[in-house]
Formats: structure tokens, C-alpha cells, sequence
């Protein structure tokens, strides 16, 4: 089957631990996900050779990339990677997802599992994967995000599986059929090693080819990762089953069923910029009649471990000397340009972008908001320049920690998504 690019996607999920692969479960509904492989690769060239002979891997990882509109739903997961990992409050059916960044102490944020491909050819799956780059773009014309990140080495041709025993039996063995091979009995309270040895001794299957993680079967599932083939649909793999004890003990092998996130994204006209003096004032202040263009970015937030160990990638995350900006552009008369006693004093300014969704939730009637406060000072202005006629000039802001809020930037999402 040719491999077409328009079905090319990816689904994510959460993960408990870092770097130990989830069953991904869910697709965003405004942002696309995008991976390649990144490999140090170095070559020599002994003495009396014209051309190198030699090859050797250094470091391998998988890059990612962000594109398209910001929906609502999102967000909880983009910025549980980006920022850190938060609770939701609220409803049931309305959550309040607030987010910052400590100032002085390590942030715990999320990782997740990615599989890239259509679920019929061929897949990639990335686990580890972290956001270190995130930016929102708001203009009268659009509403979009962008941003890059990283994940562990790709394990290619990947297919993954979920192994469940339910109904409490007590005794017993099941076998797995694949492509009409049928492995040896497995116990019922079988560890993620002995289901692994059981697969590699199907013909289809190697050793290297099958890991397995999580289990004992009577205690949680084992999650199945099938590397080196064409895409293997769960149905592809069939169990039968001899338990006894429990009630209704059964075996089943499943992908997942996978959730596709709302779609409803930030418009252009959801959207108003506000300024004060201070993060207090921010709530009574008028949203400004002069601004064209605003922006928020955070980039290098996570860094990557390579400890000296055998094995094909990094093997946690760091905390880094984040990048943090805001840039706004507005016409150049006079509050445009009250700005310029701000960068002379070097004195802060606060924002807030605003993004208030005509669509309500559920009974509450809450509209989806997606709300950016930061603290600032002027990092710099830009050129004078021409924005649909208008004579206007566009301001670059530092994200600052302000004492008195104890904060630099705070992003809070109320949305219908209850959890990730």
C-alpha cells in the first residue's frame, strides 16, 4: 500500500512515568503534531583513505513541531507539557485550567506518547516527548500557535496494544493468534517479560522486535509495542482463553479507542488586549482601541539528560534558562508611544490577552476563555512600519517575575476538558 502524506497524523497520551510509553488515545482538535528524527552522526576517514569508512551514532532523538489554530481543549495538554502539570477546578462539565512557571524552584510538567502515522501502512512511536516552544499569534485576521519540542529515539514501524485479564481468575493459560501462529500458553497472572517471550516465539516476530512494559496481568494490564512492521490493527491479534476462578474471566487485546478533542478554536474577533501598571489593575482595565497585532512565546524550557549508559536516547528532562516573550504591536499615536517612558524608566507593564469564545458550556452556559497575563519591561522597539494603512510600530517585551504578584505569566484555560 502506498504510504500517502495527507493521512499522516498523530495521537497522543499522557504518560504516569517519564519516558515509559502510554497507549495513545487522543488527537488534537486544532494543532498539528509533527516529528523527525534528529541523529549525530560522525564519520572518519583512517590515513590512505579518500572517503570515510567508519560511522558512528552519537545521539538520536525524535524533533517535534507545532502548527495550526488554538482550540480551547487543547490547551490543558499543550500546556501541561510547556508549563507544568496542573489540577483542573471547577464543575463537572467546566474546568478551570491555570498555569504558570516558578520563578526559583523546578517544575514538574508532563510528558507524553506520540504515534505518527494512519494506522495503516506504516508508524512511528515517540514516548518521552516534552514541549520546550510554544507562541500564540493573534491578529484582526487570525488566531493560530506554533511551537517545537522533543521526544526519545522512534521506534519504527510501531504498533502498540493494550493486554487486559479482567473477571479475577485464579488460574488458568491463554494463547495469542497472529497472521494463524499461536503462541505457547500464557498464565493468567503473566509478568510483561513472559508475554514479550511469548510473542518472539511467533514466527512473524523477533525478540528485538517485541517489548513489553507494565503487568502482572492480575495486577494491570501489559502494554504490547510491536516494532519493525507495517501497521497491525488490533483485531490482527486474537486471544483465547482457559481461566478459571473469578467471575467471567476473559482476555482481550486492545489499541485503544481513540477521543478526537473539539475543534472549536480561538477566532480573531474572541479576542482583546489589555494593559496596567500593575497585575491588580489588569481586571478594571480597558481593552486598548489601538492594537493591530499581539503575541505571547516561551522557548528553551526543557533540556534533555544523557547520562553515559547504553542505550538510544536521553533518558529524562531538565529545567533551562527559558526565553519569554511578548511583542505588540499597535498604531503610533500617543498611548501607542507612552510606551517608550516605560522602556526609558525601565519600569513594568502588565498584559493580558483575551479570548472569550461566543460558544457556551453545556448547562452553566460558561463561555471557553483563554486568558494570557504577563509582567514586562521593553526589551526593544521595532521599526515604524505600515499595517493596513495605519502608521504603526510594534513594542518587544521581556517576560519579567514581578515581586509583588510573584509571578511572570500566568495562562488560564476554562474549557470542557476535565482531565487529559
Amino acid at each position: 500500500m502506498i504510504r500517502s502524506s495527507i493521512f499522516q497524523g498523530a495521537v497522543i497520551a499522557p504518560e504516569e512515568t517519564f519516558g515509559n510509553p502510554a497507549l495513545p488515545d487522543t488527537r488534537l482538535g486544532g494543532a498539528g503534531i509533527n516529528h523527525s528524527i534528529n541523529a549525530s552522526v560522525t564519520t572518519f576517514k583512517p590515513k590512505g583513505n579518500k572517503f570515510p569508512t567508519v560511522a558512528s551514532l552519537g545521539k538520536e532523538y525524535t524533533n517535534i513541531s507545532l502548527d495550526g489554530k488554538i482550540a480551547y481543549n487543547d490547551l490543558p495538554y499543550l500546556l501541561s507539557s510547556l508549563m507544568k502539570t496542573v489540577s483542573p477546578t471547577g464543575a463537572t462539565s467546566v474546568k478551570t485550567w491555570t498555569f504558570d512557571k516558578s520563578s526559583k524552584s523546578p517544575d514538574s510538567a508532563k510528558s507524553f506518547t506520540a504515534l505518527f502515522g494512519d494506522g495503516e501502512t506504516r508508524q512511528n512511536l515517540a514516548s518521552g516527548m516534552m514541549l520546550t516552544e510554544l507562541g500564540f499569534e493573534f491578529s484582526r485576521d487570525d488566531a493560530s500557535l506554533s511551537g517545537a519540542g522533543f521526544a526519545q529515539a522512534i521506534r519504527e514501524g510501531a504498533s502498540i496494544f493494550s493486554l487486559e485479564v479482567t473477571g479475577s481468575p485464579t488460574g488458568g493459560t491463554f494463547t495469542l493468534t497472529y497472521n494463524e501462529d499461536t503462541t505457547d500458553g500464557i498464565a493468567y497472572n503473566a509478568t510483561a517479560a513472559q508475554v514479550a517471550a511469548a510473542l518472539a516465539g511467533l514466527d512473524d516476530f523477533s525478540a528485538e522486535e517485541i517489548s513489553c512494559l507494565g503487568g502482572p496481568l492480575t495486577e494491570a494490564a501489559v502494554l504490547i509495542i510491536i516494532n519493525g512492521h507495517d501497521a497491525i490493527g488490533a483485531a490482527e491479534i486474537s486471544a483465547s482463553a482457559s481461566l478459571t476462578g473469578g467471575t467471567d474471566p476473559a482476555v482481550s487485546v486492545s489499541a485503544g479507542t481513540v477521543t478526537e478533542l473539539s475543534d472549536l478554536v480561538i477566532q480573531a474577533t474572541d479576542v482583546s488586549i489589555y494593559l496596567a501598571d500593575t497585575a491588580a489593575g489588569l481586571s478594571g482595565a480597558s481593552a486598548l482601541e489601538n492594537a493591530l497585532t499581539g503575541s505571547w512565546r516561551m522557548s528553551d524550557v526543557w533540556g534533555q539528560f544523557w547520562p553515559l549508559k547504553r542505550g538510544e536516547s536521553f533518558t529524562g528532562v531538565l529545567d533551562t534558562d527559558p526565553t519569554a516573550e511578548v511583542k505588540l504591536k499597535v498604531m503610533a499615536n500617543a498611548d501607542g508611544m507612552a510606551l517608550l517612558g516605560k522602556m526609558r524608566k525601565g519600569t513594568s507593564k502588565f498584559i493580558r490577552i483575551s479570548a472569550i469564545s461566543e460558544t457556551k458550556i453545556g448547562a452553566t452556559q460558561t463561555p471557553y476563555s483563554f486568558q494570557i497575563d504577563a509582567a514586562l519591561k521593553v526589551k526593544n522597539p521595532n521599526e515604524f512600519s505600515d499595517e493596513d494603512g495605519v502608521y504603526a510600530i510594534e513594542w518587544t517585551f521581556d517576560i519579567v517575575h514581578d515581586a509583588t504578584w510573584g509571578k511572570a505569566t500566568e495562562l488560564t484555560v476554562v474549557c470542557s476538558q476535565t482531565a487529559l
